[in-house]
């Protein structure tokens, strides 16, 4: 596939990729002004008879879908090393970056390109922001 390419959806198709080599994007899909429910952390999608589906928060049904109003999407990664001594410094993180200097590295940048004043923003904030300055989705052909 092309660079930049856009699939149209179809019933019953996938698409494959090796996401650490492709660029990739997902359009959102819980807009408010879509009719789609919002979605939060611990809601469940369950079957409920008859080709429905229903999202429930707990006992509430938060709406019903028909199986074909439904996109399901599926994320799998899978690691290969060299050796036992590499998959061991990868699984105990023995060569990991420090994650404290990262954040620091990004937060002076940020600062430095007039991003943030001040205090340095809570980290939902924070990580909302890194995304809008460092990742930049190129334009749909």
């Amino acid at each position: 596939m092309a660079s930049g390419t856009v699939r149209k959806v179809t019933a019953d198709s996938a698409l494959v990729l090796d996401t650490d080599s492709v660029f990739h994007g997902v359009d959102p899909i819980d807009a408010p002004d879509d009719g789609i429910a919002p979605l939060q952390p611990g809601m469940t999608l369950d079957f409920s008879g008859d080709g429905r589906w229903a999202v429930q928060d707990g006992d509430e049904t938060i709406a019903s879908y028909e199986w074909d109003e439904l996109r399901f999407s599926v994320s799998w990664k899978a690691y290969c090393f060299a050796d036992d001594a590499e998959r061991d410094a990868w699984r105990d993180h023995a060569d990991d970056l420090e994650l404290e200097w990262i954040v620091a590295r990004l937060v002076d940048d940020l600062r430095a390109r007039g991003r943030i004043d001040g205090e340095t923003p809570p980290s939902r904030e924070l990580a909302l922001l890194i995304i809008d300055e460092y990742i930049q989705f190129p334009t749909a052909s």
